[in-house]
């Protein structure tokens, strides 16, 4: 029972994280999922909806999603020129660039307040290695 509740933390700190973050965001009109597809641009780019689909470990549609409202905001751009010729790929724009640094600057200040016992390190440890024995089992 003890495994039921530890999933169940789990999820409500995952919940109130991203309600934090999305909230921190907003003053850059970005919500998470759009901060972390900003970040896969800005520091990849120019990087493929299936890279960024894997990278990410997000669905291809939501992807797409992500990013037609990066387009839309005038962040991104994107083209077709993927290892495919009907792959697009992705790259920041001057805008982007900006509101990604920005953004991170926000995210550190939010980070140190909802970290502020131990090592950040060592927490990131135990928690990368939670997330990687949680996709052995998907």
């Amino acid at each position: 029972m003890a495994e039921v509740e530890v999933a169940a933390t789990l999820v409500r700190i995952s919940n109130r994280m991203r309600t934090t973050l999305d909230d921190a965001l907003a003053c850059h009109r970005l919500s998470w999922a759009g901060y972390e597809v900003l970040e896969g641009v800005c520091c990849r780019a120019p990087v493929s909806y299936r890279s960024l689909s894997v990278g990410l470990d997000r669905h291809r549609t939501s992807i797409t999603s992500i990013v037609a409202g990066l387009v839309a905001s005038g962040l991104v751009t994107r083209r077709l020129g993927g290892s495919r010729s009907d792959e697009y790929v992705v790259e920041p724009t001057r805008s982007g660039l900006r509101t990604f640094r920005n953004a991170q600057r926000t995210l550190l200040e939010v980070g140190e307040k909802l970290v502020p016992l131990g090592d950040p390190t060592a927490i990131l440890i135990e928690l990368t290695r939670l997330e990687e024995a949680m996709r052995k089992v998907r």
